[in-house]
């Protein structure tokens, strides 16, 4: 998602490298484009592709920023995936965040074990000192034992891993 910021109007394009591109008539029509073009790389069925899909919003409420969207990183693979997925996405994800430019957004389930997540352990293997990984905790509410409430504020303190962008 490349977002700039324009004193024109609003305006769309999204594109498929090596492919397609169509330009978006109006914001209400983003979803829809990025389903299509989806379906273009790695149709109808739960595969994972690595061709990107680029959209390009031009708009005067928009910040000039670029977003990569991946793949959330599984275990195992579902019905209708081959057996390699998992590693496929893996890959697939440890290309972009191995970058030196780029910062990783690592969401955090907080009411589960951190030392099992797999986004963390793959942080740290390509950013060891946390020096450009952001941490996202989600389901801090749901925590549900007096142990794991400790861990998540010992997370949230930088004690269990260190994430020096911290934590949201």
């Amino acid at each position: 998602l490349e977002m700039k910021q324009t004193r024109g109007d609003w305006s769309g394009r999204i594109s498929v490298a090596g492919g397609s591109k169509r330009d978006i008539e109006s914001p209400e029509r983003v979803k829809q484009a990025i389903v299509q073009a989806q379906n273009e790389v790695a149709g109808t069925s739960k595969m994972v592709s690595t061709t990107e899909i680029t959209l390009r919003i031009q708009s005067p409420t928009s910040p000039d920023l670029t977003l990569i969207d991946l793949p959330g990183i599984t275990r195992i693979a579902v019905e209708g995936q081959p057996d390699d997925m998992p590693d496929r996405i893996k890959n697939l994800v440890t290309n972009y965040i191995k970058r030196d430019n780029t910062i990783i957004l690592c969401v955090i389930s907080g009411n589960i074990d951190v030392a099992v997540n797999e986004s963390v352990k793959l942080a740290q293997s390509v950013d060891p000192d946390g020096n450009r990984t952001l941490g996202v905790i989600t389901k801090a509410d749901m925590t549900d034992n007096d142990e794991d409430k400790r861990n998540l504020i010992r997370l949230l303190n930088g004690s269990i891993i260190p994430m020096r962008k911290g934590f949201i």
